[in-house]
């Protein structure tokens, strides 16, 4: 299993996952990712336009996933 970060962002600002979580790829990081937002759209925070950035054990980003990219 790989520790994966996440770390929410808008326009404004960022908020850092620091001890991370543990996935088995980065495919299940990104679908974590995905249902987060999914609870973000719920809760009607779409003005603030958040997005996710996801990033591997060694902070090297490994993928991004965009409220405005999912489907409605």
């Amino acid at each position: 299993m790989n520790r994966f970060h996440f770390r929410i962002r808008n326009a404004f600002a960022a908020l850092s996952d620091r001890k991370g979580r543990h996935c088995d790829n980065v495919l299940e990081a990104i679908v974590l990712a995905r249902s987060a937002l999914d609870v973000f759209a719920a809760d009607c925070v779409e003005c603030a336009m958040p997005w996710i950035e996801i990033a591997d054990e060694r902070g090297n980003l490994v993928a991004t996933v965009r409220l405005d990219e999912r489907k409605h």
